[in-house]
């Protein structure tokens, strides 16, 4: 029981932040993506240039449904402990 709750207080704050402040992922993902194109053979193989791996590859909206999906999640668990 004590990690079912701990897991649905995590999913729920998770999926807080993606929904109400996507611009921070999508701060990570850009400056994940240029590490990638600068460190490693496999960045240069997917981004063929440097100004294309500042673009994001999600957008405010995908990173939304990210957290809407985390929420889901939280309301499947919720459902089996109560069940």
């Amino acid at each position: 029981m004590d990690t079912e709750l701990l897991n649905i207080i995590v999913q729920i704050f998770a999926g807080s932040w993606l929904v109400f402040f996507p611009n921070h992922l999508m701060f990570v993902i850009r400056k994940y993506q240029l590490f990638l194109f600068k460190y490693t053979p496999l960045g240069v193989l997917v981004f063929k240039t440097e100004k294309e791996a500042q673009n994001p590859i999600f957008n405010r909206r995908a990173v939304r449904a990210i957290g809407f999906f985390i929420y889901l999640g939280a309301i499947v668990t919720i459902t089996k402990v109560i069940a």
